[in-house]
């Protein structure tokens, strides 16, 4: 019997700091019966593991938004940060920037193709002189398109500059590659889908053996192009008054002192610390039914890997727009 990785339980106090969705808390979830058909039998198994039937290689069609109808909603955003002054006051983005910010995504390439479209969209209705896009992590895994997802990331050139964050997850996938021990926990978490989108046999993963050829099938597998994007990615940007990372913050540390451990695995610590710091922290990692502004932060992680929704929010003045 196989149980998720929990190994960050202890010092985060939540299973969800392993990459396991909180949607997601069977810890059986892989000792499942595997059958041995074709693709599509392996297809239909996957999706009994996510919880759900799925026949093709792509994830069912996101909800559509209001964006997509092409209306958008202003955030009366609470948000504030300490001036150097030490007195309270609200941020903003230099006049002409714009900062388009993705939610994570995980295997949803439907949802990322309805995010890229809306904020094409929204820069060809609104134009300005500076856009930004950024991409807060975990494009992979749990969803079955990880590969198509990277794909359209790598070649999607209409929305202005991008930047691309590290997840947790894609630290897991590359770790894999070469450690036999990464393997098996980021299979656990959702890489098997990851594997079976790169066309490596997951049949023998799923039932909790195989790792070893299945890590060198997926090496093989993998794209250069694709590993020197992920070996590419960024744990953190900053931009006038915003902190961009995957996770979160260690609120005990200054910003310019936080590890890369906490800024891609962190929760509970950095989401429950309500303190006002010199720059809003944007982020994803902690899945929220709907996007949250706090005092201190903005949490783009919607869960579109269980709800079909992937947050995309615009930055512009001190305005959050909501595509």
């Amino acid at each position: 019997m196989i149980s998720p990785w929990r190994g960050l339980d202890a010092e985060y106090g939540c299973m969800q700091d392993c990459g396991v969705s909180p949607y997601q808390r069977d810890s059986n979830f892989l000792t499942m019966s595997v059958p041995r058909g074709g693709d599509g039998s392996i297809r239909a198994a996957l999706g009994r593991l996510l919880g759900r039937s799925r026949t093709a290689a792509s994830v069912e069609p996101c909800n559509e938004s209001a964006s997509v109808r092409g209306e958008t909603r202003v955030v009366d955003t609470p948000l504030f940060i300490v001036g150097i002054d030490g007195k309270k006051t609200r941020p903003a983005l230099k006049i002409g920037t714009r900062i388009y910010v993705v939610g994570d995504i995980h295997g949803q390439v439907n949802c990322l193709a309805q995010a890229v479209e809306r904020i094409a969209c929204d820069a060809n209705a609104r134009p300005i002189e500076s856009i930004v896009t950024v991409f807060v992590g975990d494009y992979v895994d749990k969803g079955l398109a990880s590969k198509e997802v990277i794909e359209t990331l790598i070649n999607e050139h209409r929305i202005g500059s991008k930047v691309m964050l590290r997840g947790n997850h894609e630290e897991m996938m590359v770790s894999a590659l070469n450690d036999i021990s990464c393997m098996k926990k980021w299979c656990a978490v959702g890489g098997i889908q990851t594997l079976f989108s790169y066309g490596v046999d997951v049949r023998e993963v799923m039932i909790g053996r195989g790792y070893e050829a299945a890590q060198v099938a997926f090496a093989k597998a993998l794209p250069s192009a694709h590993l020197a994007w992920l070996q590419g990615l960024l744990n953190r940007y900053e931009h006038g008054d915003y902190f961009f990372c995957h996770a979160g913050i260690n609120p005990d540390k200054p910003i310019n002192e936080q590890e890369a451990r906490d800024l891609l695995w962190i929760r509970g610590k950095f989401t429950e610390n309500g303190r006002i710091r010199t720059k809003i922290v944007v982020h994803g990692h902690s899945p929220v039914e709907r996007f949250e502004v706090k005092p201190n932060r903005i949490n783009v992680d919607t869960g579109a890997f269980t709800t079909g929704k992937l947050a995309c929010v615009a930055l512009e003045a001190d305005r959050i727009v909501v595509l």
